[in-house]
């Protein structure tokens, strides 16, 4: 038996060009938030925007225009407590163009490329903050 596709007001709308990251949530390790802003470079063009939250994997970029998806980017970035900013390179998988009551307005950047003492940094700042938000408690990580 063949079940019609849902239609009426509840209906999930399609949208083609963005993928929904609830629907195929790929990522293995926690977000955290992340109070600083990125410059993205993207071909000739530097565009500064705030982080949102960020992972071992990727970042969450706030921004009124996300660039295209499968766009490669060099992000570079401050974390407190470490000396020199880290430069990263990465590829738009996830925008959301239109700032929504469940999703801000941005882009979604996995990262392609970490050097190994950014990735160091990046992985030390997360774990300070995953601390801090579970009050020190293992269990809340």
């Amino acid at each position: 038996m063949t079940v019609p596709p849902q239609q009426g007001p509840t209906a999930p709308k399609p949208n083609p060009g963005r993928p929904h990251p609830a629907a195929d949530d790929r990522r293995g390790s926690p977000r955290v938030n992340a109070p600083f802003t990125v410059d993205c470079v993207a071909g000739a063009a530097i565009l500064r925007h705030p982080l949102i939250n960020l992972s071992d994997g990727g970042v969450f970029i706030g921004c009124a225009q996300p660039l295209p998806l499968d766009s490669e980017v060099t992000l570079r970035f401050a974390l407190p407590e470490h000396p020199a900013p880290l430069t990263v390179r990465g590829k738009v998988v996830w925008t959301n163009p239109h700032a929504g009551r469940f999703f801000p307005q941005g882009m979604g950047v996995k990262f392609l490329q970490v050097p190994q003492e950014h990735r160091a940094a990046l992985n030390r700042y997360i774990q300070s903050q995953l601390g801090s938000d579970a009050g020190g408690d293992p269990a809340k990580r």
